[in-house]
């Protein structure tokens, strides 16, 4: 399954872009960024199996906008 998600964080702080550059972040971010809570409507239980080569990555554009990207 892939998922993306956008959203807006006003509090993240990067050097000042065109509008239309995009700083591309790797999965190592993770930890460092926030990011929603995604959920299942109508979903009885989950489990999130280990994956073996996880493949996330991030976009951030000049207005502050995150793209997240996984798999």
């Amino acid at each position: 399954m892939f998922v993306h998600q956008i959203w807006n964080d006003w509090r993240i702080n990067i050097p000042t872009l065109n509008s239309d550059d995009m700083i591309l972040l790797s999965s190592s971010y993770k930890d460092k960024l926030w990011t929603p809570d995604v959920y299942f409507k109508n979903s009885i239980a989950g489990k999130l199996k280990g994956v073996l080569a996880p493949s996330l990555y991030f976009i951030l554009n000049s207005n502050k906008n995150i793209l997240m990207a996984a798999r």
